[in-house]
């Protein structure tokens, strides 16, 4: 009598708590496509199947201990039930660890490509910013040599500053390359 009402209440309580274990904290991990999340979640359910195969196998050993308690003849079938129970948490355990490391790699892979390219999208802002100066050094220069032809022959002036021009021109046109390619490695959302 005092066996199977114990029998039963183990029972209810690994399927309440299987119930509960299958439902709630996944979903929501799941709709956020979190792998940070996911890889959380799935190493919070290995320590709890780990922890159920723990109670499982110390139910095998109290039914060694104890064979009184099951029906006559019976206990052996009732500790090996109890260790085929806990041997299934257990390798769930170890299937939820393997995830959870799976997910967590792939998230700290995710963020170095992210790094990766935040470092280069920011390099060629910057690469950007260094030719429309030079643009802008070289066309002051050309502005120069055009407000001051006297100083130097007029034809050489002329000369001069379409060669500037020309060199400004080709520093805009390497800042909007830098800059289109820094567009390309900006996060995407």
């Amino acid at each position: 009598m005092i066996t199977r009402q114990l029998m039963s209440l183990l029972w209810g309580l690994s399927l309440a708590i299987g119930i509960q274990g299958c439902a709630g904290p996944v979903t929501q991990h799941l709709i956020a496509r979190s792998e940070v999340g996911l890889a959380k979640y799935y190493e919070q359910q290995a320590q709890e199947l780990r922890q159920l195969a723990k109670d499982w196998y110390f139910m095998a050993e109290f039914y060694e201990k104890h064979p009184e308690l099951a029906p006559k003849g019976e206990a052996p079938r009732h500790v090996a039930h109890c260790r085929a129970i806990a041997d299934s948490y257990r390798k769930a355990g170890d299937e939820a660890e393997a995830l959870g490391i799976a997910h967590r790699e792939a998230s700290a892979q995710r963020l170095l490509d992210r790094q990766d390219h935040a470092g280069l999208a920011n390099y060629y802002a910057q690469q950007a910013q260094e030719f429309k100066q030079k643009a802008r050094d070289w066309e002051s220069l050309a502005e120069f040599y055009e407000t001051h032809p006297k100083k130097y022959d007029t034809v050489q002036a002329a000369e001069h500053a379409a060669r500037c021009r020309a060199i400004a021109e080709s520093y805009r046109k390497a800042a909007m390359e830098a800059e289109a390619m820094g567009a390309e490695h900006q996060p995407k959302p």
